[in-house]
């Protein structure tokens, strides 16, 4: 099904864990409409900006496969609301910046560990909080973030 000029449903749902667990992770229909605007509102929009192709890494989630992957309880994947994409040639500090400094109406973008760029669409009748944030992974394996609209470049960061 085609969401956009250069976005379809299939890539959302695509996940090589899901595969291999025999993991269903097809949208359900009551959710596409979340997807359709996170397309609509923000990828289309960013991809255009951008002048090149905008990849999704990781797209909707179905509550079985974000457990297995230990994804947050309320994790926007699960709703179809939130992607984590990456665009060649171009790193995720420089993308979750390009995003901040838009016109985008997201509701939040993290820069994910240096590795890729979660943008996340606001919840169907709320305004976009336009959080802007940081993902860091710690040695004991944890994760902190940090936000205050304050990014900070991974790759360019000593350990």
């Amino acid at each position: 099904m085609k969401l956009s000029k250069h976005f379809v449903r299939d890539e959302f749902e695509i996940s090589d864990l899901a595969v291999r667990r025999g993991i269903d992770n097809r949208i359900p229909d009551i959710k596409l409409a979340n997807l359709e605007c996170l397309v609509k509102d923000l990828l289309q929009p960013l991809r255009d900006s951008l002048g090149q192709p905008v990849m999704v890494a990781s797209g909707y989630r179905c509550a079985r496969l974000n457990r297995e992957i230990a994804g947050s309880r309320n994790s926007a994947h699960t709703l179809a609301l939130a992607a984590d994409v990456w665009v060649a040639n171009l790193s995720t500090f420089d993308l979750t910046e390009h995003v901040a400094k838009s016109e985008l109406p997201f509701d939040c973008v993290v820069n994910e560990f240096g590795c890729w760029t979660h943008i996340q669409a606001p919840l169907p009748g709320h305004a976009p909080r336009r959080n802007v944030m940081t993902a860091h992974k710690l040695a004991n394996n944890h994760t902190r973030v940090s936000d205050g609209n304050r990014l900070v470049d991974e790759s360019r960061r000593l350990v």
